[in-house]
């Protein structure tokens, strides 16, 4: 269990109380061999530094367990969670299987490995702001029953993303939102990770109506065009960020890669 900052306190005043029984102990010695108080105090002197380093070594190595301790009661929880949902799958599971539903055991069986695989990869992200994001996108795209699928082979944490947390959820969510209007029931959205040395690259694909790009707007439909004055706001807000910037890759399927310049700022 991580520490209270009462436990904290306790600590920091237990190590306190022994450096004082140390120097008193050490006085006592000194006075019972008769040695006089300079002595005690050159001794104290040169000791006092070395207590300071220990206590702060210590107090160091506390903070340090905290984190450890923090991050096994992190896991620990994910794996309740994880082991409650899988149970749960094996009932739907089982019940189609004993009812021959060969159908739908596979299609519900190819959906909880791509939720399953999808979820593990955001739980590796390092920026919480895009896990965020993505979280809640799984869970959206799931209720429209709409396949969402990450490919990260190059393990990127989005540790350095370039974006500020309020364009991460303007850029980022309009983009996905943007895909999951796109896609109709038991579509697909596919997010692929790609890195070069200064850029990373964000593609975006899902298999619903095709676009027309045609200048700053994009347009397929009635509905499109609120989707093309979304898309418009993102490249407004990329524009002021150097090397950044939204393409139109492809039409059909709607593809869109979002060019991000790392270490801008």
């Amino acid at each position: 269990m991580k520490y209270s900052m009462t436990n904290k306190y306790n600590i920091y005043l237990l190590i306190m109380v022994c450096q004082i029984i140390f120097f008193v102990s050490l006085l006592v010695i000194f006075l019972s061999v008769k040695l006089s108080l300079l002595y005690y105090i050159t001794i104290l002197i040169l000791l006092y530094p070395v207590t300071i380093i220990f206590m702060i070594y210590f107090i160091t190595q506390i903070k340090k367990q905290n984190g450890i301790i923090e991050q096994q009661e992190e896991i620990n929880k994910q794996l309740r969670k994880q082991r409650h949902s899988y149970l749960n799958h094996l009932e739907v599971l089982k019940y189609l299987c004993n009812n021959n539903e060969i159908e739908n055991f596979n299609s519900y069986l190819e959906r909880i490995g791509v939720i399953t695989t999808t979820t593990s990869l955001v739980q590796n992200i390092k920026n919480k702001y895009v896990a965020a994001i993505l979280n809640a996108f799984i869970i959206k795209a799931e209720k429209k029953r709409v396949a969402f699928n990450i490919n990260n082979d190059y393990n990127y944490d989005f540790s350095n993303f370039p974006l500020s947390p309020i364009h991460i959820t303007k850029v980022l969510g309009g983009i996905l939102e943007n895909a999951l209007e796109n896609c109709q029931q038991k579509g697909y959205i596919s997010l692929e990770i790609e890195l070069s040395e200064e850029y990373l690259f964000l593609r975006i694909e899902n298999n619903g109506d095709p676009f027309r790009f045609n200048g700053e707007s994009v347009k397929s439909s009635v509905k499109g065009k609120g989707r093309g004055n979304g898309l418009k706001i993102i490249k407004e807000i990329l524009a002021h960020y150097s090397g950044c910037g939204l393409i139109l890759e492809n039409v059909d399927p709607p593809t869109f890669v979002l060019k991000l310049k790392l270490g801008e700022e």
